[in-house]
């Protein structure tokens, strides 16, 4: 794989032994510029200078050494683009870990919050020799500190507890 600076992430290269072949056996590559020499040299000392033999020799000479190098240098590709895949995917999943943690972590948060409310509400809610308008402003402050914590848990978790309001 081939990192791309501009979006920040690998991209797959080609893995394919054609690609490869097709790039090693253009005519101003440097492999093909050794083969072609290689078989002009070859031709002349047989006396078949700039026949259509030699030419022909020449690529034959070429695909010969193109092909086993094209396809290594495909299989190692593969192996590259495979082994992202691989960490790309191991990263996507400690990801989710982390997100299912944080939620359950949250969840279990917001559940001991919502049980403490419930066991000081239920506690205030006992104490009959309390005037009903002290009861009241001890909820309200109850309520407050619930809400207060619960926000914190919103800004801990980067997550958004709302209460609904059941329409009456």
């Amino acid at each position: 794989m081939a990192y791309n600076a501009t979006t920040g992430k690998w991209d797959e290269e080609d893995a394919t032994v054609s690609t490869r072949v097709t790039g090693l056996m253009s005519k101003n590559s440097p492999f093909m510029q050794q083969a072609k020499t290689q078989a002009t040299k070859a031709s002349n000392r047989r006396g078949l200078m700039n026949s259509s033999m030699a030419v022909t020799a020449g690529l034959d000479s070429g695909y010969r050494a193109a092909v086993p190098i094209a396809s290594q240098d495909a299989s190692q590709a593969h192996q590259r683009n495979m082994q992202e895949r691989d960490i790309a995917n191991q990263t996507n999943i400690a990801g989710m870990n982390i997100a299912a943690h944080d939620r359950e972590k949250s969840a279990s948060m917001a559940t001991a919050l919502e049980n403490s409310y419930a066991e000081m509400f239920r506690t205030i809610g006992q104490q009959h020799e309390l005037p009903s308008d002290v009861r009241d402003k001890y909820l309200a402050h109850i309520g407050a500190i619930r809400d207060s914590n619960m926000n914190l848990v919103s800004q801990m978790y980067g997550i958004q507890l709302t209460w609904d309001s059941p329409e009456i």
